[in-house]
């Protein structure tokens, strides 16, 4: 855990986190804040396919409590393990996910007192050879418009996923597309109350999230395999900050 203090104007900061397993590069990938310490995390795109954790940080002076299930296509799940555990202040904690079952999943964390949260996925080949890994932060929900710019598509053989996650209540949302042709294409997504909704990205460069219903938070799967190994990235998606032009009007008169 860490923080960056700024005086005399604003500043932002990322974290990069490399691997290494001796000498075989085990991944890295930069880790964005995303969401301000709350009672209450969810962390959407935790795509789990072996190896994968949850890291939770306690930022204040007091000890916290703290409860974490996976949200998932079908509903709440508890976490086999540690789904209830007391982090003391100023401290963090991992709780290992490698044991769920390969799928899709949100992650929701529950405490006392404010906390962080993240997630961090890992596609690892057999041992010796490469592999990579993805963080995914704690996000706040969207309540505008919240998208993102894709890689190419085509030749570079980049698959894209958008990860939706619904707390409390059942939610929907307007997901639009823009293909390399230029071509939009708009879909509505539904997601059940505690769940995850999946929807694939493949030939789109850029997908843009308008809330409908429900409170709802999303992420960007982006991956790309060969020989070689999975090279993997997970981006949160926020809301954007939506700019006007006012044109100004003359009265004409005869």
């Amino acid at each position: 855990m860490g923080h960056v203090i700024a005086q005399g104007g604003g500043v932002a900061a990322v974290l990069n986190d490399t691997w290494l397993d001796g000498v075989v590069p085990r991944g890295g990938d930069d880790a964005v804040p995303a969401a301000a310490p709350a009672r209450e995390q969810v962390i959407a795109g935790v795509a789990v396919e072996g190896r994968a954790s949850l890291r939770i940080a306690v930022p204040g002076e007091t000890e916290a409590v703290v409860e974490s299930r996976v949200l998932t296509a079908t509903g709440p799940k508890a976490l086999p393990d540690n789904g209830v555990t007391r982090l003391a202040a100023h401290s963090t904690k991992d709780i290992d996910l490698g044991a769920l079952p390969p799928d899709a999943y949100a992650v929701q964390i529950r405490a006392d007192v404010p906390v962080v949260a993240a997630a961090m996925i890992d596609r690892r080949l057999p041992s010796g050879t490469s592999s990579d890994l993805a963080w995914s932060s704690a996000s706040a929900p969207i309540t505008k418009l919240a998208g993102m710019a894709l890689p190419g598509p085509g030749d570079t053989g980049i698959l894209g996923r958008l990860d939706l996650a619904a707390t409390y209540d059942p939610a929907s949302v307007l997901v639009t597309t823009v293909g390399v042709d230029g071509q939009v294409s708009a879909k509505e997504v539904a997601i059940g109350a505690d769940s995850v909704s999946t929807l694939a990205l493949d030939g789109a460069t850029s997908v843009w999230v308008t809330p409908r219903t429900g409170v709802v938070r999303a992420a960007v799967l982006t991956w790309s395999s060969d020989a070689g190994g999975v090279l993997l990235s997970v981006t949160p998606l926020a809301d954007l900050t939506l700019t006007t032009t006012s044109a100004p009007l003359r009265e004409l008169r005869d």
